[in-house]
């Protein structure tokens, strides 16, 4: 989702060209969360942001990217901004099973072994690194510009033939195991719990699987699976037709439907606790589901709910030695806010975390938001939307983002913003917050 801590910069996504070592930038964190609140908006008029959106205006084509549909039903979208006019060209690409439910552990191990495949393949100029979601294969590329046609050569020819092999898949399990094992905290077991991510998780599951399970998962992945790709390169660039040929390529894959993308989230039956093995800095959270269904109104009456409540907490407590904050998390089938209390000097009071955490909640809940505050967070909200159109991933991950109350527009997301209500927002709260949730202490 959005990020506004960073709001007038954007660094390209370099990876290391080294199968063990990680990549600069953690993809899986790219459209996950929101950070603490937003910047204010004085500050932000006074962005690069701000001043493109301001001059080029918020209907222009200027925000539209070109669309293709290739004759191998792969969906393509390019779009050219001057934040690559330094000849970097980035892309991504979603592989999304339509027929199979595969297991997140296989994924995973999957796109462990395609990612050391890629970084082992690629050449220097090239970069690439692959990781599953809860639904399928994600693959994030860059190049420069004077190696684009290999670069696309080289992708298709990777995805179509990764190299599967017994030494990746032994590199694969061993980097599944060493997460298994590694400590945790309760918040992030929390969040693994909440997206489906720990399932299969014991030793003796990793060990059971073969190289034929994951190749038949593969095959199974890419005959039975929807794909598109969202590509970001310079103003000036002219090399559509180059990438729409190294793209066709490609082995067909199934017609492209977009409510295969996100799949019902599973409700919650319990209240469940996770305490943390780690307990260096006290905090206590807690964890709510909120409506997706891939209607951009939902996700944004979530956003305001998280912003609304860091307002709450400014405006009612004040004691200076209480940290309070909130985080709005999504990945492809669940939509998750999560309220959290810590202190500054560390002190474990977790009683008190939590009575400010629920006393925060109840008020969402309680409190119908008045319209000023309403307006003040919808016109922050409004330029943290704009500014995804004018930078780097967040224009990638907005072009593959969808939605079925919404054509993707710059237009069209401002619109339903505006019509967001404060009924709306209690509405949400309410349906929400008096649930079933998920708390952790750490």
């Amino acid at each position: 989702m959005v990020k506004i801590n960073a709001i007038n910069s954007y660094y390209p996504v370099r990876f290391k060209n080294t199968a063990t070592k990680k990549p600069e930038k953690n993809p899986t964190k790219i459209n996950n969360a929101t950070t603490i609140g937003l910047i204010n908006f004085e500050t932000y008029r006074k962005t690069a942001a701000f001043n493109c959106i301001n001059r080029i205006g918020t209907n222009s084509t200027r925000f539209k990217d070109k669309k293709y549909n290739l004759k191998n039903n792969l969906k393509v979208s390019i779009a050219k901004i001057p934040i690559y006019d330094d000849g970097t060209i980035e892309g991504k690409m979603l592989i999304t099973p339509k027929k199979i439910e595969a297991d997140p552990l296989k994924l995973r191990i999957l796109a462990r072994m395609m990612n050391v495949a890629a970084n082992n393949n690629y050449q220097d100029n090239n970069y690439t690194i692959i990781y599953g979601t809860q639904t399928g294969i994600a693959a994030i590329f860059s190049s420069d510009e004077a190696n684009t046609n290999q670069c696309f050569k080289n992708f298709v020819e990777f995805i179509t033939n990764p190299i599967l092999s017994e030494s990746t898949l032994k590199y694969a399990k061993d980097a599944e195991k060493e997460d298994l094992n590694s400590l945790k905290y309760g918040s992030q077991m929390a969040e693994d719990y909440l997206l489906n991510k720990n399932k299969s998780t014991t030793i003796e599951d990793i060990d059971k699987i073969q190289l034929d399970d994951i190749k038949k998962l593969y095959f199974e992945l890419f005959a039975n699976s929807q794909a598109d790709i969202a590509i970001c390169a310079a103003s000036n660039f002219t090399g559509e037709s180059n990438i729409l040929s190294a793209l066709s390529k490609m082995p067909s894959f199934t017609s492209f439907n977009e409510q295969y993308f996100t799949r019902p989230t599973k409700p919650l039956i319990e209240n469940k606790t996770f305490n943390g093995k780690i307990v260096d800095k006290p905090s206590y959270s807690k964890y709510f589901i909120l409506e997706n269904g891939s209607k951009l109104k939902n996700e944004l009456i979530g956003l305001i709910l998280h912003d609304y409540y860091i307002e709450i907490m400014q405006r009612d407590f004040k004691d200076k030695s209480m940290q309070l904050g909130a985080n709005y998390i999504t990945d492809e089938t669940t939509s998750i806010i999560r309220f959290d209390a810590w202190s500054k000097d560390n002190q474990d009071n977790l009683d008190k975390f939590k009575q400010m955490v629920n006393t925060g909640i109840e008020k969402l809940i309680n409190e119908k938001i008045d319209k000023r505050t309403l307006s003040k967070i919808k016109k922050e909200r409004e330029y943290a939307i704009a500014e995804k159109f004018t930078t780097g991933f967040s224009r990638i991950n907005n072009a593959l983002s969808r939605y079925n109350d919404s054509d993707g527009s710059l237009k069209s997301q401002l619109e339903i913003l505006n019509s967001i209500t404060p009924e709306d927002l209690q509405n949400m709260a309410k349906r929400s917050f008096n649930g079933y949730y998920v708390e952790a202490n750490n």
